[in-house]
């Protein structure tokens, strides 16, 4: 049910972008997709516990970046 409105609410923002400039979602899509892939590919080569001193920055981003 959340999911599905969500989606309902979303609609129209994406149909509003792709009237602007067509390739704005795909390319929105490619960036994500390569920033979460050289992230993952970066982490999964650190040695085991290295990014454990990231943790509270990041939490903090990520924290900030929901509050917004």
């Amino acid at each position: 049910m959340g999911m599905a409105g969500l989606g309902l609410a979303a609609a129209p923002l994406f149909a509003k972008a792709s009237l602007i400039n067509p390739a704005i979602l795909p390319t929105a899509i490619a960036v994500s997709t390569a920033i979460f892939g050289a992230s993952s590919i970066y982490a999964y080569t650190r040695p085991k516990d290295s990014l454990l001193s990231w943790g509270k920055s990041l939490y903090g981003a990520l924290s900030g970046l929901i509050g917004l």
